[in-house]
């Protein structure tokens, strides 16, 4: 699964890659960053230059679910599979959006 979106401070483009694991959550696998000041606000100092991003590899982390507040003007995409979604027409009331991977049966 992808997220991308734009920095809210910075308005450059951020690009999340996450593997959905068989028994329910998330693994973040890879960060890229358009701006190399992004990835210095998160604390990269592991960014490299990769084709005309800014990407952080190797730091996996696992997340039971992923919180996102998603305001009416951002253009935050999900990305599964071949499927693209805007995420503003999935978000609750004040742009909070949940979402959880369950088990594999």
């Amino acid at each position: 699964m992808q997220i991308s979106f734009r920095h809210s401070l910075f308005g450059s483009r951020v690009e999340e890659s996450l593997r959905i694991e068989p028994d329910g959550g998330f693994t973040l696998v890879r960060l890229r960053y358009e701006e190399a000041r992004t990835a210095e606000y998160y604390g990269q100092e592991r960014a490299v230059w990769q084709q005309g991003w800014w990407v952080v590899e190797g730091r996996s982390s696992r997340l039971g679910e992923l919180h996102l507040r998603v305001p009416s003007d951002n253009d935050l995409r999900l990305t599964v599979g071949g499927s693209v979604l805007s995420a503003v027409g999935l978000t609750q009331s004040g742009g909070l959006l949940r979402l959880a991977a369950g088990p594999c049966v």
